[in-house]
């Protein structure tokens, strides 16, 4: 099913900006940080694969709820040529004879409560802070503030950090996401699948890297599979390359944690990458890689004796 979304800011002169995501079922496609002043649309024409059973847009204050009313242009087109659009199909019922329902989302009980419409007929209206928030045919509103309490997570920052670098008209970038890894930055290597939970976890990262994409650039993830250490789920004596008499080779010692690993010997750092990368390019399509530090290494570094 084909989708055309478009966002702007309404009112330049004030409020904080929102964050629009788009959910098919509970999966996140992307999200996009609208800012103060954004008023120019910014449209992404993607498509959803089949089956899922509804797809949500839904607006999140970016610091507070004032002023931050997000013009929206959302169709979706159907294999069989039906069009929703958002716009011809607002109705005063819900949910309407095309499927669109009209909800409040409340982040932290993860419950959908449904609006009400407002006496003029033309807004369906929440209960916080006299009538927010608010969905008209074009228009959504916040209605909760940002909790200062559950700061934005990292890949919802390099997310946001990308859009920024797009609005400079910097094109078709090579994103490499270094610090991404399950157990955190250089830790229990080789496991790295899924994505850090404290950074947003695999939600997050899948919609930072079709953010990325949406936008024209070329999104990846770095990998190791030469570091192996003892405090991993996947740490395997069989897999270490030894010296000549018989000792582990030491590889990267993390200064942070004090926990030195061991090195992978050449015939079993494929055989993690198989695995690894396959969990990872089953689950986030990454589209780029960077050759780093074996280019600098000694032909020999990773024979074992």
């Amino acid at each position: 099913i084909y989708y055309s979304l478009s966002f702007a800011d309404i009112d330049g002169s004030c409020g904080n900006g929102v964050v629009v995501y788009l959910y098919a079922d509970n999966s996140l496609i992307l999200n996009y940080v609208v800012a103060n002043n954004a008023t120019q649309l910014v449209t992404f024409n993607s498509s959803l694969t089949l089956p899922f059973s509804f797809v949500e847009v839904r607006v999140d204050a970016n610091a507070n709820m004032v002023c931050d009313g997000t013009r929206i242009i959302l169709t979706f087109t159907a294999p069989n040529g039906q069009v929703f659009d958002m716009r011809n199909n607002f109705t005063t019922t819900q949910p309407n004879a095309q499927g669109w329902s009209y909800l409040m989302y409340y982040t932290n009980a993860k419950t959908y409560t449904p609006l009400t419409l407002s006496s003029s007929g033309t807004q369906w209206i929440g209960n916080v802070s006299g009538g927010y928030p608010f969905i008209s045919s074009s228009i959504l509103h916040p209605g909760m503030t940002y909790s200062t309490a559950h700061p934005k997570p990292l890949f919802y920052c390099i997310s946001g950090l990308i859009q920024y670098y797009t609005s400079w008209s910097l094109q078709r970038l090579a994103v490499i996401i270094h610090d991404w890894p399950h157990w955190g930055f250089d830790q229990k290597f080789p496991d790295q699948f899924p994505a850090n939970p404290n950074y947003g976890g695999s939600a997050d990262m899948i919609g930072l890297l079709n953010t990325g994409t949406a936008l024209g650039h070329l999104m990846g993830l770095h990998h190791n599979f030469v570091d192996d250490y003892p405090d991993s789920p996947l740490y395997n004596t069989s897999d270490l390359g030894t010296t000549s008499n018989g000792q582990y080779t030491n590889a990267w010692l993390n200064p942070t944690t004090g926990t030195q690993s061991k090195q992978i010997k050449i015939e079993a750092q494929q055989a993690l990458a198989n695995v690894q990368l396959g969990l990872i390019n089953q689950n986030y399509k990454i589209r780029a890689a960077y050759e780093d530090v074996d280019l600098s290494l000694k032909p020999n570094a990773y024979l074992s004796w």
